[in-house]
């Protein structure tokens, strides 16, 4: 794992999954600058976020596109939804990065609630005691559903389409 600048991350550190072999791809069809984004120096850059232990057991941590930078650090939107899922009114949660001119990034938190009254504050001051300060969201919206694949998966580009 490797961090944005290509070096080993520590133990503990989150970095991007990389891998080289000879079964692996050659490229995308008919799309060269993806496929230098995603092959460099003969190793595929899979997207994939994760830490390694000291023993080498690798802890899949989210994925890269979907990572948040805000006042310079880098947040994974799975840590934050962690956090707000505890409260009893909510259902389901999904973290978002919106362009902000002050913090390149902004958190915005997208909520379906169980029933019943919850307001974003509630949500911002249970992350404000279980968060970094970086990691509070900045606002809160609720919505009815969020929008999913066939198999259940978040589709985070959506809620940022719908949110720039």
């Amino acid at each position: 794992m490797v961090d944005d600048q290509g070096e080993d991350v520590q133990p503990g550190q989150v970095g991007e999954i990389i891998a080289k072999g000879p079964d692996m791809m050659k490229g995308y069809w008919t799309a060269s600058e993806a496929t230098a984004q995603t092959i460099r120096g003969g190793y595929v850059y899979t997207g994939d976020l994760a830490t390694v232990d000291e023993e080498g057991y690798i802890y899949l941590a989210g994925r890269k596109k979907d990572s948040i930078t805000t006042q310079g650090r880098m947040v994974l939107p799975s840590e934050i939804e962690e956090i707000i899922l505890q409260h009893p009114q909510v259902f389901e949660a999904a973290v978002i990065g919106i362009p902000d001119e002050k913090l390149g990034e902004a958190i915005k938190a997208v909520v379906v609630k169980r029933g019943g009254e919850l307001a974003g504050e509630e949500i911002i001051m249970l992350c404000q005691k279980n968060l970094p300060d970086y990691a509070v969201p900045q606002s809160v919206d609720f919505t009815e559903n969020l929008p999913k694949t066939a198999s259940g998966r978040v589709q985070r580009y959506k809620l940022r389409e719908k949110y720039l």
